[in-house]
């Protein structure tokens, strides 16, 4: 059975809404961890790839519009030779890159 002694260090905390507002804070950043994603390697990518520099954003956005430069080619071709060679109809923007590498990031 508990002692006077023993609850007098309780109600001294409880009794000061310092500690009280710190043990509110306390609980609430507990809350937090626990609500937080675990780490994974998948959300690691995803985290390195949303802070890629500059240069590995120009890189693979480079790529994208060399991509959507070949598909213009293709339908052009298509539409002057009357050929049907597959082309997407699509114009695929920085946006939709980003999002597409950093979704498949999440599968890897």
């Amino acid at each position: 059975m508990a002692t006077i002694e023993h609850w007098i260090p309780y109600y001294i905390i409880l009794d000061d809404p310092a500690m009280v507002k710190s043990l509110q804070e306390i609980t609430a950043v507990q809350a937090a961890v626990t609500a937080a994603a675990d780490d994974t390697p998948e959300l690691r990518a995803q985290y390195e790839i949303d802070n890629w520099s500059i240069s590995q954003r120009g890189f693979a956005l480079a790529v994208i519009d060399e991509l959507n430069a070949i598909n213009a080619n293709i339908a052009a071709l298509n539409t002057v030779a009357k050929t049907t060679l597959p082309s997407s109809a699509a114009t695929i923007t920085p946006a939709m890159a980003m999002a597409a590498i950093r979704a498949k990031a999440g599968t890897l």
